[in-house]
């Protein structure tokens, strides 16, 4: 079973090397990329922060409702901190968009992309 870590490690590598058509260009999906290296970060220093151990163990099975509550919260104080939105929403985008492609491309045990619905609010433009 993968750990979020491995995930994590594999999807920037992914779309670093995954080419696609953009206004008639061939491009590379690095802006992608980076966002996962950001969400890696992110989640370490969360995993680190509130359980104190590494994201390294970390599953799936680990990220309940309540966790990603928390780690909401851990975003905003630290945006707070630092005079911005912490990239909330976009960092919150990208962990769905993990957690779905867990659950329905590689079947994970644990990965509930459901849990993401009470932070649609946090995810939302506005």
């Amino acid at each position: 079973m993968l750990t979020v870590s491995q995930l994590l490690q594999a999807r920037p590598d992914y779309f670093e090397n995954h080419e696609k058509i953009k206004n008639g260009k061939l491009v590379k999906s690095v802006g992608t990329a980076s966002m996962y290296k950001q969400l890696r970060n992110s989640l370490a220093n969360f995993v680190q922060t509130k359980f104190r151990k590494e994201l390294s163990r970390y599953y799936f099975t680990d990220i309940t409702q309540t966790c990603l509550l928390e780690y909401v919260v851990f975003l905003e104080k630290r945006g707070i901190e630092n005079g911005n939105k912490a990239g909330l929403r976009q960092l919150l985008r990208m962990f769905r968009a993990l957690v779905n492609h867990a659950a329905d491309e590689l079947h994970m045990y644990g990965a509930n992309p459901a849990i993401f619905e009470s932070a649609a609010e946090k995810m939302a433009r506005g």
